[in-house]
């Protein structure tokens, strides 16, 4: 039987075999691409997730107030103190202020934080056997506030799922750490730090002339309230996670300084004006209440302190300038939420003391020490117990009204603000 003749038609085969080559050409320049954006990524490494403090970029992280960045750093951390809490740690609290039994030091301040989110990061630091001491700065709104987005925490190297970030492929070839590695290589030419917040107070401080501090107090009025009308019982919900924080120390044989942290008359006002002052009071009530047992249960009561910044003192109360332009500003608030570094550096001497670091007011700048005011209710610091939390109670009700009365025109110009919000 003969054999079927097979021909080749040249008109076909060329066309094919040029589309394979086309196809060749194409996914080699892809592939070509891919692994110049995760080169670039891998070196410039704009999250501290690859190499860390070995890019000559670190000190110009542009992502270094991001959850992904602080993630990493804590990560690969061995601190002997712990400072935690949300933008107010973050700003408010430099690490190097610590005195040198204290120290190394690591601030775990992360904007916007829940209470939920500071357990995650504590538990990061868990296997650490360097930590001595936890310092967690959380008011009622760390306790109230909503829960961030699922893919802003989806970032947050605080989840069980993300600690192998940099064994992780697509975080080398994601275009948001490209765009952070471009913006890290540009802050690195001018010889800065690059941030990434929109119209915060970080921007305000890395450009004082910009706004005056009365526009900034201004602005922080009028926001609404991010934690909305939220009942005592989701409150009182969110304070597990502080006492698990407190449990995880007790059984780490870490001390732990519970700071209530300060905010300025006016936000006190604005709360009082919207019913949500009592949150204050419950707070202090709760952290004496809830706490001591846990660290009594292990035979180390000492270990724990409860620290109350907040209410009115001659901190919260400086008068804010009713003129406007850079020269008229504050000493220790960049607005009504935040304060600044040298008022942080004040409650770190303080805090150390209640560490164990020194005497209860030794080393304490002048302003801080108790003897620098005649009135109880105006020392800036107070250590709670269940023995004086109802008088301490008692007295900062009387202070805000003083302040009140006293600062009327301030007062109706703050409530013309937040009554608009």
């Amino acid at each position: 039987m003969p054999m079927p003749t097979v021909t080749h038609d040249p008109t076909t085969a060329a066309p094919r075999a040029g589309a394979v080559g086309y196809l060749a050409i194409v996914l080699a320049l892809a592939a070509c691409a891919l692994a110049a954006v995760a080169a670039v990524n891998w070196w410039v490494d704009p999250f501290g997730g690859f190499r860390g403090e070995a890019s000559r970029y670190w000190q110009h992280q542009t992502m270094r107030h991001t959850r992904s960045w602080r993630g990493e750093a804590v990560r690969r951390a061995e601190p002997a103190t712990v400072l935690l809490g949300s933008s107010r740690t973050e700003v408010g609290f430099d690490p190097q202020r610590l005195p040198e039994r204290m120290q190394p030091a690591i601030n775990v301040g992360l904007s916007s934080a829940t209470s939920y989110e500071l357990l995650r990061a504590i538990e990061t630091l868990e296997r650490v056997d360097a930590v001595r001491t936890v310092v967690l700065m959380a008011g009622p709104e760390v306790l109230v506030a909503e829960p961030r987005g699922a893919e802003d925490f989806a970032w947050s190297r605080f989840d069980d799922d993300r600690v192998a970030f940099e064994r992780r492929l697509e975080r080398l070839l994601s275009l948001r750490t490209l765009k952070a590695s471009a913006g890290t290589v540009k802050a690195a030419s001018q010889n800065r730090l690059a941030i990434v917040h929109d119209d915060g107070f970080r921007d305000w401080a890395e450009r004082p002339d910009e706004l005056c501090v009365r526009e900034r107090f201004a602005r922080v009025l009028a926001r609404p309230d991010l934690e909305g009308a939220v009942g005592p019982e989701w409150t009182e919900g969110r304070s597990r996670h502080v006492q698990e924080i407190a449990r995880l120390c007790a059984a780490r044989g870490w001390r732990m300084v519970y700071v209530i942290p300060p905010v300025h008359a006016v936000r006190l006002e604005k709360w009082a004006a919207r019913d949500k002052l009592w949150r204050f009071d419950w707070l202090r009530r709760e952290a004496v209440r809830s706490l001591p047992p846990i660290f009594e249960s292990v035979g180390r009561p000492d270990d724990l302190s409860v620290i109350d910044f907040s209410g009115c003192n001659a901190f919260t109360v400086e008068p804010i300038p009713d003129r406007m332009g850079a020269a008229a500003t504050t000493r220790w608030w960049w607005e009504e939420l935040h304060f600044t570094a040298e008022l942080g550096a004040i409650m770190l001497d303080r805090i150390a003391a209640a560490a164990g670091h020194g005497d209860t007011h030794a080393g304490l700048h002048a302003e801080a020490r108790p003897e620098a005011s005649t009135e109880p209710a105006h020392r800036f610091g107070v250590r709670l117990t269940k023995a004086n939390v109802e008088a301490h109670i008692g007295r900062q009700a009387e202070a805000l009204k003083e302040w009140r009365e006293a600062q009327a025109a301030t007062v109706e110009w703050a409530r013309r603000l937040f009554e608009g919000s």
